[in-house]
Parts: structure tokens; C-alpha cells; sequence
């Protein structure tokens, strides 16, 4: 069948970032779903993204790519030239093409959910290798579980 049907948790490569300096808690859970990789996409990524309590990602950006972010659970601040711009669950994020920063900062008590779409090429150019087991082993890992359970129960109420 052409079209593909993935789980983030079980289908996508996980990534995490930030490990190497956790001090800055600048540490970010993604799970890259739709890669050239993975589907054989040719226009778009995307990815699910976990911040636990505090984590914020570092001031980046996809050279080439408009970015799209959707709020799937939790709250936030995104900031971008020196501002700060909040967001909660159900919020849409725009980033252009070239423009650094999108350092979101998650200030809730849960874990925050965020889905981020950008171009395959611009993606592909910086894309990053799966992490391993071993490097994983010290990153907090609840809000996995928690997001896993819950997507678990909800599949097995359809």
C-alpha cells in the first residue's frame, strides 16, 4: 500500500538531543516518523517532539525550510529575536525559512507534545543519526512512557 500508517513510538527513530551538556537543560525527545528515511518522503519531515519539566531546545533552525509546530499536550514559551511568546495545547507555530531561534522553554508540570513539519531536503541536510540505547540511558524517560501508555489505551478503545 502507498500510504503509510506509523507510531511514533514504535516506527520512528529516536533522537535525543541536548545530551551532551545536560546541564544546560537544553535536552528535547524526538521521534523522527516521516523522514526520507523512514517513508521515502521527498517534500516534508516530521517528528514528535518531548520537553519534561524545565527542558527547553537550544536556538536553532532548518536553513531552507518554513517550520510548522502543532501543541499536542502542554505549554510553553517560544522565543525569537529576544521575545517570548507563549503557547498551550491545540496552538499552531509558524517558523520561517531561516529564522533562528524557536528555543521553546516548557515551563508546565507534565510533559509537553509537539509535532514539527518541515522540508525533507533542508531536514535531510541536518539530519541527525538515531540515538542509541547507551546514550539514552541517563535522559529522563517518564513522558515517553506516560505519551506511549496513553496512546496505548486510546488504540485499544477504538
Amino acid at each position: 500500500m502507498k500510504i503509510k500508517v506509523l507510531n511514533p513510538f514504535q516506527d520512528g527513530h529516536p533522537l535525543w538531543l541536548g545530551l551532551d551538556h545536560p546541564e544546560e537543560n537544553m535536552i528535547r525527545k524526538v521521534f523522527q516518523t516521516i523522514t526520507p528515511d523512514t517513508v521515502g518522503s521527498e517534500h516534508m519531515m516530521a517528528g514528535l517532539t518531548i520537553f519534561e519539566p524545565g527542558e527547553a531546545s537550544s536556538v536553532h533552525n532548518h536553513p531552507g525550510s518554513e517550520e510548522f509546530d502543532y501543541v499536542i499536550k502542554g505549554s510553553g514559551e517560544v522565543i525569537c529575536d529576544g521575545e517570548r511568546q507563549s503557547f498551550k495545547q491545540n496552538d499552531f507555530m509558524f517558523i520561517p525559512d531561516g529564522v533562528l531561534a524557536s528555543a521553546c522553554e516548557h515551563r508546565g508540570r507534565t510533559f509537553m507534545a509537539d509535532l514539527a513539519l518541515y522540508t525533507a531536503r533542508a531536514a535531510s541536510e541536518g539530519l541527525k543519526k538515531p540515538c542509541t540505547r547507551e546514550r539514552r540511558k541517563g535522559a529522563k524517560i517518564e513522558s515517553i512512557l506516560a505519551l506511549y501508555q496513553l496512546n496505548e489505551r486510546e488504540s485499544s478503545n477504538e
